[in-house]
């Protein structure tokens, strides 16, 4: 069964990872894609019914010309799927004011310009989901990310606040909050999946692995596709339990009883 049928969708920062993983997923089950991206090329052979535009999501009318195109050609946007983001790797002291905006103008700014102009348009159809990308960054602190966790935290309650305004229009925003993935951005030395298991991310968490893009572009469907009817404003944690607390193999003091 194709679930996103004559839907049409959006996808931000998807040359490869996440959003590459979502945008063949889409595709597959029926969506007209519009793949997004500042690289050129994709790090994937383009499915039939994708199509690959360059897009920075900090630049408005770039934002602008992608949704025009579509409109013209389609008539309607079903799908957002905000995913596109950068990080900057260094302690609060030590950011530049230039680092800490341009995470900032590109992570939220960015995810705040396609809710603006693409939840407009879905407003005016009264329907569409919106899927913000956030971060297990999004729910607890994280050192040396503070740029990174502040942009992740803007895009957790600016999805909140949409969800409210646009609900009453038939547009659903959620947001979701991956763990460590075998991205290039979270695994830049491309370690195999045998090594990432006993990277100190996978230890942190109950499921010791780090996921791979196809499972956070599984969740992405569900919230992209009709099945997810009554879900807006939620927050859905696909990050191998990293944030449900800190787990200890051993107890202090050894065995409990009540």
């Amino acid at each position: 069964m194709k679930r996103l049928e004559g839907k049409t969708a959006i996808i931000t920062g998807a040359a490869g990872g996440i959003g590459g993983a979502s945008a063949v997923l889409f595709a597959r089950h029926g969506a007209t894609v519009y793949a997004c991206d500042v690289l050129d090329k994709p790090k994937y052979e383009l499915p039939e019914g994708c199509h690959y535009r360059h897009l920075d999501i900090s630049d408005e009318q770039g934002w602008r010309a992608v949704v025009d195109e579509i409109l013209r050609d389609h008539g309607s946007i079903d799908i957002l799927l905000n995913n596109a983001a950068i990080a900057i790797l260094k302690p609060v002291v030590e950011l530049t004011k230039t680092e800490f905006e341009r995470v900032m103008a590109v992570n939220l700014t960015g995810t705040f310009l396609g809710m603006k102009y693409v939840g407009d348009e879905m407003m005016r159809a009264g329907k569409g989901s919106i899927i913000n990308i956030c971060s297990s960054a999004g729910l607890q602190g994280n050192n040396a990310m503070g740029a990174y966790t502040a942009s992740k935290f803007g895009i957790r309650g600016l999805s909140k606040v949409a969800a409210l305004e646009m609900g009453l229009s038939g547009v659903r925003v959620n947001s979701v909050y991956p763990g460590p993935i075998n991205t290039d951005l979270t695994n830049p030395d491309r370690l195999s999946p045998d090594a990432l298991k006993d990277h100190e991310l996978s230890r942190r968490q109950p499921i010791q692995r780090f996921a791979e893009p196809e499972e956070i572009a599984n969740v992405c469907l569900f919230l992209a596709s009709d099945e997810a009817s009554y879900v807006t404003g939620a927050e859905i944690s696909a990050d191998g339990g990293m944030t449900i607390g800190f787990y200890m193999s051993v107890l202090p003091g050894g065995p409990q009883s009540a």
